[in-house]
């Protein structure tokens, strides 16, 4: 099973907004977001597959 990788959230969304404007400054998942980013896939021994270079 690959690593599933999340969109971008400053991608534009149906109403031309963005994600990031939508989302309060201080929401809960900016703190989640925060911390999911600061894990090391590695230390845990999980093994990631590089995506190609275009």
């Amino acid at each position: 099973m690959q690593y599933i990788k999340g969109k971008d959230r400053n991608q534009c969304t149906l109403f031309s907004l963005f994600l990031d404007e939508i989302i309060d400054p201080a929401h809960d998942v900016r703190f989640i977001e925060l911390f999911a980013e600061s894990i090391s896939l590695p230390a845990f021994a999980f093994v990631t597959k590089q995506s190609p270079e275009k």
